[in-house]
């Protein structure tokens, strides 16, 4: 299903036109994309498909980090996703 069929069931019952969804997809593609922006800008991926803050991130927490090989805190997308919702 696209984006924009699942607006439009959503929104069904208030029958909004083709420019009210055609805004709301918009919005949604740009928050993905600053979404994944800042992920690759703070974050690295392990294999495991987990992820660790870059040292150059201010999520980054060097007291995790001091003696060992990797960064202690692993973080899954939904916890990331999650992480930039409370950052805006």
């Amino acid at each position: 299903m696209t984006l924009q069929e699942k607006f439009e069931n959503i929104f069904k019952p208030f029958r909004p036109n083709d420019k009210g969804l055609e805004q709301c997809e918009n919005i949604a593609e740009e928050f993905a994309i600053r979404f994944a922006e800042w992920k690759d800008s703070n974050f690295s991926m392990y294999r495991d498909k987990t992820y660790y803050a870059n040292t150059s991130s201010q999520y980054f927490d060097i007291t995790k980090y001091v003696g060992k090989e990797k960064p202690t805190k692993y973080y899954t997308s939904k916890e990331l996703l999650e992480i930039y919702k409370k950052s805006l």
